[in-house]
């Protein structure tokens, strides 16, 4: 081949590729690439292969091809597909999808549409929420032969429609403006100066202006004012929508608490709206407002592991609890506070609490100092300290003692009753150092069975106390239902009877049991015919002088009577003469008034069958007066034997019959 015929055919090959041969357009590099068959290409919106061709479009409401449509419009995306030939292809599905960041809704939702004899394919799209704005791309897929074409075409979905062309000034746009949020989500900031880890002193609040179908308007100025301003900083007082339509402004907290609102106007219009409340509250702890409390004040110090909770609660100068996350660290002179992962716990909601657990070290008395301590700010550090005992010393009742240690610690004295009426007695239960006993601690009385003595606790309980002293209770005394023998109150003698007083710590199972001695007053004189177990209903006297009766005086229930009673005698008629004594007939002078008296001292010695006469002169005057002359009839008067013990006076009664007319 000569030089012009190879220049000849290298001219007409470059031809043949300039003409973009092989159905590829002019310029465009073959590839491979998306399943395609060698020969493919893409020019802008149309995607070419060696089986065909397929074109995409966005069209508006009005018909017009464009690259954007606003939130509220409603476009079509429409395909064209050519076989390799340029001919049109009818009857093949092309599929639809987006894969942007899903600002689409497509109709049918099925998102497929079938060409028609023009080749056209076509489907409705719009903005999936009128609220989002952005980009993003449309694609298109249909099948072709044995091969399948995909082509692609990017949008934007926009807040300002254009009207003939020209965007719509945002102000005139701006329809309403709405209040979105607050951040905190709370609503609530702190004081000036209370700030930290998760407390902020600024509050940002969200608005959204749109339109009049509701989309949002991207760049209109609004304005913000804030109520009461004096109280707190507006930070932003103008600001700019951005594309979702969103403006902010923040406020920032003064040394005041208070609640505030931010009205939001859109810039020379008269579309507004305001904020929900605002608050400002919470600000740093103060010393008056920290405290420090256990949940029980007495542990029991021979059980380790007996627990309470020790609770921290925080103010601020205007009783407002403090933010949360305020740390508290607790450190105690004995036992165990706080856990494994920290000696301390932070606030929710002002307070917090640690457990405390009973074990060594064990102070001496049994008190453990706690110290709660709180940083605030950036050099104030409030304290609170408070006490708790947890001692293990024995248990036991004791007479009421004053003072904390209480001091003398006297074990019960046995109890006089002198009525059978209910008596309260006091008593005080406490350690034997004088101290409180454990939380929970009951005392209770058993009755003395033999008797029928009854007691119960009255009034009074083991109280949680915080100073430690101990509890005061008082023992209902009740010998009314006394049956061995049964309580009097004018009784002979005292009869012993026994309770039983019981301190009972449930969590270590302490228990000590406390005798109580009562005596009680029972028994009755009786009056018995000497050497006799009979009852002296009478006495008769044959002579109008002093006799002598000699009788015997018992107590009832094999009681005795007590040295230092005292025996007295009266006479139901003032003109008769009685008189008691323990000297024999023999050793009285039956005429010697002398020796006649009505009181009787008995002797030192207790007496179970004491030995008595009587001496009884009949009545000399009054109105039957004592004679022994003419025609006799019988008369009577009473005469009472009293005894007397310890101011108890016991009566038996004998009636005495004389002669007289």
């Amino acid at each position: 081949m000569n030089f012009k015929k190879y220049l000849a055919v290298l001219g007409m090959v470059l031809g043949l590729a300039a003409c973009g041969g092989g159905g590829g357009s002019a310029g465009t590099p073959l590839n491979n690439s998306g399943g395609s068959t060698s020969g493919s290409s893409s020019n802008g919106n149309v995607q070419t292969t060696s089986v065909g061709t397929i074109s995409i479009d966005l069209v508006n409401g009005s018909g017009i091809s464009t690259n954007s449509i606003s939130a509220v419009e409603i476009a079509q995306v429409k395909v064209i597909v050519k076989d390799s030939a340029g001919v049109l292809v009818s009857g093949t599905v092309v599929s639809f999808s987006e894969s942007g960041v899903g600002l689409l809704k497509f109709a049918p939702s099925a998102k497929t549409a079938m060409t028609n004899s023009a080749g056209l394919a076509a489907i409705e799209l719009r903005a999936l929420d009128q609220t989002q704005v952005g980009a993003t791309t449309v694609s298109a897929t249909a099948s072709v032969g044995s091969q399948t074409i995909s082509v692609t075409k990017t949008l934007e979905i926009t807040n300002a429609p254009a009207t003939g062309g020209v965007v719509v000034d945002p102000q005139t746009l701006a329809s309403s403006i709405n209040f979105i949020s607050t951040d905190p989500a709370d609503k609530s900031i702190v004081l000036q100066g209370a700030g930290g880890n998760g407390r902020t002193e600024t509050g940002i609040l969200s608005f959204r202006v749109v339109d009049k179908n509701g989309t949002p308007v991207k760049g209109a100025v609004v304005d913000f004012v804030v109520n009461p301003s004096v109280d707190v900083t507006l930070n932003i007082s103008q600001g700019t929508t951005d594309a979702d339509g969103l403006v902010l402004t923040s406020v920032s907290s003064k040394t005041v608490p208070t609640s505030v609102v931010v009205k939001a106007t859109v810039k020379n219009t008269s579309v507004s709206t305001q904020s929900d409340q605002l608050k400002v509250t919470t600000g740093l702890g103060v010393q008056t407002g920290f405290e420090i409390l256990p949940l029980v004040y007495n542990l029991d110090g021979a059980l380790s592991g007996d627990t309470t909770d020790i609770t921290a609660r925080v103010v601020d100068a205007n009783s407002n609890p403090v933010a949360d996350g305020v740390p508290i660290v607790f450190v105690a002179t004995g036992g165990k506070i706080g856990t494994s992962a920290a000696g301390g716990c932070n606030t929710v909601n002002g307070k917090c609490t640690v457990p405390f657990e009973v074990q060594d070290p064990r102070p001496a008395n049994g008190i453990v100092t706690i110290t709660g301590s709180a940083k605030v700010g950036a050099t104030t550090t409030l304290l609170r300290q408070i006490n708790i005992h947890m001692s293990s010393a024995p248990l036991g009742i004791f007479e009421p003692a004053s003072g904390v240690p209480a001091s003398p610690l006297l074990s019960p004295l046995p109890v006089t009753l002198t009525s059978c009426a209910k008596k309260n007695k006091p008593y005080m239960v406490a350690n034997l150092l004088g101290y409180s006993v454990p939380s929970g601690s009951a005392v209770a009385v058993a009755n003395d069975l033999a008797t029928g003595f009854s007691a119960s606790i009255s009034s009074g309980a083991v109280l949680d106390v915080g100073n430690f002293a101990p509890s005061a209770f008082d023992l209902l005394l009740d010998p009314s239902g006394a049956n061995n023998p049964a309580c009097n109150d004018t009784g002979i003698d005292t009869v012993n009877a026994t309770v039983v007083m019981t301190v009972n710590a449930p969590q270590s199972k302490r228990e000590v049991k406390v005798p109580l001695t009562v005596r009680y007053p029972a028994g009755n004189l009786f009056l018995l015919q000497s050497g006799s177990a009979n009852t002296p209903a009478s006495v008769t006297l044959s002579a109008c002088s002093f006799e002598t009766t000699s009788i015997q005086a018992i107590g009832s229930d094999n009681l005795t009577l007590p040295a230092g009673s005292t025996f007295t005698v009266a006479s139901s008629d003032s003109s008769a003469s009685v008189g008691i004594s323990t000297v024999a007939p023999n050793m009285i002078d039956p005429t010697a008034s002398t020796n006649v008296s009505n009181t009787l001292l008995l002797p030192s010695n207790n007496a179970s069958r004491q030995s008595l006469w009587l001496r009884i002169r009949a009545p000399s005057g009054g109105v039957a007066p004592c004679t022994t002359a003419g025609k006799l009839v019988n008369h009577s008067f009473n005469v009472s034997v009293n005894v007397n013990i310890a101011g108890r006076i016991n009566t038996q009664t004998i009636a005495v019959t004389y002669p007289g007319n």
